[in-house]
């Protein structure tokens, strides 16, 4: 390809340069020293020979965000897609849709990481938004509309996972927890303790997926390839909970529960737990209780794993480690000594005593209540009285003005 000329015009140095199909351009430099204006040719030359570093000088964070989003629809589940969706808006109200990546650097992440520090947020949180804003720019790489390096410009900022396996529930502090909600609502309650299922199988869960001859329940993951799963409803527990959830699940034909919004069903839960006077406890704990009850009664990782769809490893760290008064009793059964350490210990676990730190938290007045004062009960060999349930549902949802004319029309 032909190179290009500076010429003066008054103080300005002009140029032209020639592109790959040999046309000619004219254009200023706006520059009065020689040096600059040539080095204002040379990346006219360079951008002429590939186009695409035009378009890599061009591209902002906003496009290279909206390019992972529309990836992210083809190629992830819909609770990956929305925790990017959620990190990627903090990323753009932080430096802004029009930031050209061109400039972006390493001192912006850093001070990108202080900042969200600084306001209270957790560095499990700040991971996460720098995963997102690290697959944005490997997705701008490679459609060659950025040339630097993702894993240069964003490090590695990783958090230490802290399992919260204390966070379960005893069967009376569930039994407590479902008379405070409406019978569809503690339905999902009891298939979730029941099942070790999560949020999202419980959206897709169908009255045909619960087999109450053969006590077989497939549940519907999504996250990985082993959460789409047949579980075994083994104790009795687990088989009167998942028949109680099929006669008072509330969805329309083949759905076992109608729809409840993820972002209300947490501040729903909250309050149950708190009116229940019992632990408050999250949707994941509800996979923790059904993993925590397996494990008081013998069941080894790998058999709990296959209930969650999980790794051993990952039973054994995060759902069902034993607190101190089982592991001693598993011990002394195990050695053949004395049960007499064990049975020292207090009784009531992690679950009670947490119950008893929120409804203090919250300043609730039922911290002695059923659920808390039957926390220390053993699971084996007893039956639920389920009609200590009968209250349950009688707690409607409250519908607004508005949403009652709706269903009125």
């Amino acid at each position: 390809m032909r190179r290009g000329r500076l010429y003066l015009r008054g103080r300005i140095w002009w140029c032209w340069w020639y592109d790959a199909q040999n046309v000619r351009h004219t254009e200023s430099t706006r520059c009065t020293d020689r040096q600059a204006a040539e080095a204002f040719l040379r990346e006219r030359e360079r951008d002429a020979v590939d186009p695409n570093r035009v378009a890599a000088r061009d591209e902002t964070l906003g496009t290279a965000i909206a390019r992972l989003i529309e990836r992210q629809r083809f190629a992830r589940s819909k609770g990956t897609q929305h925790m990017h969706l959620v990190k990627a808006k903090r990323l753009i109200a932080f430096f802004g849709a029009d930031m050209r990546l061109e400039t972006f650097t390493t001192t912006h992440v850093v001070g990108y990481v202080n900042a969200r520090i600084a306001v209270g947020r957790s560095r499990h949180t700040v991971s996460k938004e720098l995963v997102t804003l690290r697959l944005a720019l490997q997705l701008a790489l490679e459609a060659r509309r950025w040339n630097g390096n993702p894993r240069a410009v964003v490090p590695a900022y990783s958090a230490r996972y802290v399992a919260r396996a204390d966070r379960w529930l005893t069967i009376d502090a569930i039994m407590a927890l479902m008379r405070e909600l409406p019978d569809d609502r503690a339905a999902r309650v009891a298939f979730a303790a029941a099942t070790g299922a999560e949020w999202s199988a419980l959206e897709r869960a169908q009255r045909d997926d619960l087999d109450t001859t053969k006590w077989m329940v497939r549940v519907r993951g999504s996250k990985r390839a082993s959460r789409n799963r047949l579980v075994p409803l083994v104790l009795p527990e687990q088989r009167q909970l998942a028949k109680w959830a099929l006669d008072h699940g509330g969805g329309e034909g083949a759905a076992f529960f109608s729809r409840w919004a993820y972002s209300n069903s947490h501040a729903c839960l909250t309050r149950a737990c708190v009116r229940a006077g019992v632990a408050h406890v999250s949707w994941h704990d509800l996979r923790r209780t059904c993993a925590q009850w397996l494990a008081q009664r013998g069941c080894t990782p790998d058999l709990i794993a296959g209930v969650l769809g999980n790794s051993p490893a990952m039973a054994a760290q995060v759902y069902a480690r034993l607190d101190p008064v089982q592991l001693a009793r598993r011990i002394a059964t195990a050695t053949g000594c004395s049960n007499s350490v064990a049975d020292a210990l207090p009784r009531a676990g992690f679950a009670a005593h947490a119950g008893q730190q929120d409804a203090r938290k919250y300043g609730s007045n039922t911290v002695e209540s059923d659920a808390a004062a039957g926390a220390a009960k053993s699971l084996e060999g007893n039956q639920i009285p389920l009609l200590l349930l009968r209250g349950a549902g009688k707690r409607k949802a409250k519908r607004t003005t508005r949403k009652r004319a709706v269903a009125d029309t």
